[in-house]
């Protein structure tokens, strides 16, 4: 069992499932009892300030996780996410760990940031749900993008291994 872990994941806007912009980033922190989510998006353009639905990224879908603030197009928002016994409380519901791959805020059925520390299992039901899958089937890319770690020294944006960067 470790005691601390702390990743930074990436953010990325997307519209109408086109990539469009890097969005900030989202510092993981986990402690023995909580995991700890810093969310920072930069100013956005194109998006409204209002309160907009936050989504954890799961092996096999996404939960709900509450609404985030957007402000002058930016959020600064701190999540935790309380830990008994391995596995993230989420309400009544227990997460294990190893099922979290990442986080998703919706600002409409079109437009999205998302980052993703983890890969999926398997595409949502719904395609705008999980854009991940959906943009890298487009452009040819195989793997999870955004992805930076303490432990893995990873870089966001950087093809991965055996992949060539499309022109």
């Amino acid at each position: 069992m470790f005691l601390y872990e702390k990743k930074i994941v990436y953010l990325t806007f997307f519209w109408d499932g086109v990539k469009k912009s890097s969005a900030g980033f989202v510092k993981v922190s986990r402690e023995r009892d909580a995991c700890r989510l810093d969310i920072h998006i930069k100013h956005v353009d194109g998006i409204s300030g209002g309160r907009y639905t936050l989504f954890l990224v799961l092996r096999n879908g996404e939960e709900e996780w509450g609404n985030v603030t957007v402000k002058g197009g930016a959020v600064d928002e701190e999540r935790n996410l309380p830990v008994y016994r391995g596995k993230f409380r989420l309400g009544e519901k227990e997460i294990d760990e190893n099922e979290l791959c990442g986080v998703v805020i919706r600002f409409g059925n079109d437009q999205w940031v998302s980052g993703y520390w983890q890969e999926t299992k398997a595409p949502s039901r719904r395609t705008h749900r999980v854009p991940l899958l959906t943009t890298m089937r487009r452009s040819g890319r195989v793997g999870v993008p955004n992805i930076a770690s303490t432990r893995t020294g990873g870089r966001a944006g950087s093809p991965l291994r055996g992949e060539r960067r499309a022109a």
